[in-house]
């Protein structure tokens, strides 16, 4: 869902460059109203892709739960994973997420490095995925 709205908030980033772009239909507008007009795009912009970050939270969140309550990974990634993802939840309230904003990319990037690294050097514990599958 987070990377479909994001996807359409895209549309709203390169819309500007069409209308700043100088095309003929546009001599209609004069450049005050053409400036006016761009700079609402990349708000709109900026609106939609806050609400992605929230859907990607949340997702985050439920994987990092999926984690903890998995035996294949160990716990810590999934808390970290957890952590991550409930601040990414701050963007329900945008101006407190464009002040957290350095920080939140900062847990970001210890999920994603924490858990990328695990499983290029660890990954997951194949004993117990192999129990787990006879079990079923």
């Amino acid at each position: 869902m987070g990377a479909t709205i994001k996807t359409a908030a895209r549309a709203f980033y390169y819309a500007p460059l069409l209308v700043l772009g100088g095309a003929g239909y546009l001599t209609v507008f004069d450049a005050s109203q053409l400036q006016a007009l761009a700079l609402l795009l990349v708000k709109i912009n900026n609106q939609i892709a806050n609400m992605a970050v929230v859907f990607l939270g949340v997702s985050t969140f439920f994987q990092g739960y999926l984690i903890v309550k998995s035996t294949f990974l160990p716990r810590f990634l999934g808390v970290v994973a957890m952590v991550s993802g409930l601040s990414w939840l701050v963007y329900l309230y945008p101006a407190l997420g464009s002040v957290l904003f350095y920080y939140l990319i900062v847990l970001a990037m210890l999920n994603v490095l924490l858990t990328s690294g695990w499983l290029l050097v660890r990954g997951v514990d194949e004993q117990r995925w192999l129990e787990m599958a006879q079990g079923a």
